[in-house]
Formats: C-alpha cells, structure tokens, sequence
C-alpha cells in the first residue's frame, strides 16, 4: 500500500469512526417524516418504514437539506469566561450576564436536554446537562456545536427526530420570536410531545409589547419593519401575555417568568434601532437620545456602567412595578 492509498485508507476509517460514534447515541433519532425507527446505512441512517435517507456530515445528522447562513458571531460556542468574573457579573446583574443566570438557575445537574437553535452551542449546558443535544438550521453552526455537545442534527423545529417523553427539558434562546404566529402551535406540541412528563420546557421569548420604546417605533411602520422585524428576523412577535396563553393551550404549566427590558428600556437600543436612515423623522428628544447613546457607547468604562446600571433596573424595578406585556421580551418556565 502505497502512501497515497495509505492517507485515503485513514481518512475513510476515521470518517467510518466518526459516523459509528454518531449511531451509537444515547438518544435514538426517529424519522422526522413519519416518525418510523431509523436503521443505520452506509452514510448515516435510513427509515425502515418510509425508505427517507439521511446523511451525516462531520458529526452532524443531516434530516434537511435547507442550510441557513449566519453571521460568524452566531455560529461560534459560547464558552465560559474565568469564575471570578462570573461571581462578578452574577452578584452585580451585570445585564448582559442575565440570560446566563436564567438557564444557570433552572437547567439541573444530570438533565437529558435539547437546545433548539443551538448556533455554536453553550458550554453552560454542556457543564449542568448528563447529556446535550443541539438542534438548528446552520451546518457551519452545528459544527462547531458538534464540538460543545453530545449530539447536533440540523432540522425543521416543527418536526423533531426525537421519540416521546425523551427530554427532560427543552431549551431555546431567542428561538420562538422567529416562528410565524400560525406555526407556534405546531413547534410547542413538537416540545410536549418530547419532553418527559414532569419535564421543563425553559425559554428567553423575544416579545410584541407594548413599552413607550415600541410604541414609539411603531409610528414608522418602515422603520418599524425594516429594522426590528426583517432586520432581527422577528416574524413571529406576540405580546408576553399571548405567548403565555399559547403554552397554556398546548398542556403547559407556567413556573416561573422573568420580565426583559420591562419599563426603561437600554439605552443603546436607541443606537441599535433608531440610528439609520429614517433618524431625521423621529422626534428631537428622541434624536438626542440616539446622540447621547452614541457618545457613552463609543466608551469602553461607560458601556460597562451601562451595563450593571441596567441590569439592577431590570432585576429590581422593572420586575416589581412593571406590567407584563411592557417587557419586551420574556423569559419562562414551564413544564408537562
């Protein structure tokens, strides 16, 4: 045998490593068509009750075809940073350490667990969880995902390759604000079905509110669409109160729910959403607002400012005095 032979012989069997270790998984796939059992085949799996094929790819299952792109910042793990700046960031509410408090606060120690839209995958769950699984629409993402968990498959969230009751919670971050009105109800049966009796389905919803700030945007219906709807790909916003009344129709029970950006909202929001082409058609006060930001922003030491001064606000008086659907964006728990 030649080198060349040599080199190709080796690639072929850690590709055939690889894709055994891939079927060996703890959490069986199904087929997401059906929902028959799945056989294994020379490039992956096959249904043996609907003949559907699907293939792996670098450890990552492959039950669609559709890929959709993303920006390098969302396809990259999301990784831990030193404990003493975590202790820092958790005990000071630092506001853009919150999100990580909530999960940190209710993904238990040894949960079976599916991420849906994983991206990058986070280290967080990977660290509490027995056993991870990512699900999302990018294969650059799931790559690197493959990395971070135990299992990655790229996926319609309408139609899960999971058998029921398998998941003791199901996660998503940023995730149902996407899902177009008239499909949430088909997504959250997807959720009941998989997840154990007992077991917590734990979200961070992107919201429809009715805060000044929205109110406000609102009054630019181009504006509007281009840059908080398209721009964010936010077509499936509903208000806090509405989602609420959607898990409620699909069998869930509400635990626990957070209310995000409730009252005064951040003030580089007015930067991120008001600082375009349509700035000379808001109000002055609002344009100063929009100059303000801007300056502090361009701060290093101002953005951290910022950045606790909002997340006291947040934990504090925009929880205790603030209406539900003022909160854009909410984060919940609730279980089978």
């Amino acid at each position: 045998m030649d080198c060349a032979e040599l080199t190709l012989f080796q690639e072929h069997a850690k590709q055939s490593d690889a894709l055994e270790n891939v079927i060996m998984n703890k959490v069986k796939y199904i087929c997401p068509v059906c929902k028959g059992a799945l056989t294994t085949s020379p490039r992956g799996y096959i249904c043996s009750q609907c003949s559907w094929t699907y293939e792996v790819v670098e450890r990552v299952t492959l039950f669609t075809q559709e890929d959709v792109p993303y920006k390098d910042e969302f396809t990259k793990p999301n990784l831990r940073v030193s404990l003493p700046l975590e202790l820092l960031y958790r005990h000071l509410h630092f506001y853009h350490w919150n999100e990580k408090c909530f999960f940190e606060d209710n993904v238990r120690n040894g949960d079976i667990l599916l991420d849906l839209g994983c991206g990058g995958g986070k280290e967080l769950f990977r660290r509490r969880g027995a056993y991870c699984i990512g699900v999302d629409l990018s294969l650059k993402a799931l790559v690197n995902a493959a990395t971070v968990y135990h299992q990655v498959a790229r996926c319609d969230m309408l139609s899960l390759p999971f058998e029921d009751n398998t998941f003791d919670c199901v996660i998503s971050s940023h995730v149902l604000g996407h899902i177009a009105r008239e499909k949430k109800d088909t997504l959250l049966k997807e959720i009941f079905r998989i997840l154990k009796k007992g077991g917590r389905a734990i979200n961070v919803i992107e919201t429809d509110s009715l805060n000044p700030f929205i109110k406000e945007a609102k009054r630019y219906p181009t504006c509007y669409q281009k840059y908080f709807i398209e721009r964010e790909g936010h077509y499936g916003l509903e208000l806090p109160s509405d989602i609420i009344k959607h898990f409620e129709r699909n069998g869930f029970t509400l635990i626990s729910c957070k209310k995000g950006n409730a009252g005064r909202v951040p003030l580089w929001f007015f930067v991120l959403y008001f600082d375009n082409e349509f700035l000379e058609d808001f109000p002055v006060p609002v344009q100063k607002k929009v100059c303000f930001a801007k300056q502090l922003w361009m701060n290093r030491y101002f953005r951290v400012l910022m950045g606790f001064f909002q997340g006291i606000y947040q934990d504090t008086w925009g929880q205790w005095r603030t209406e539900l659907d003022y909160s854009i964006g909410i984060s919940t728990v609730h279980y089978k």
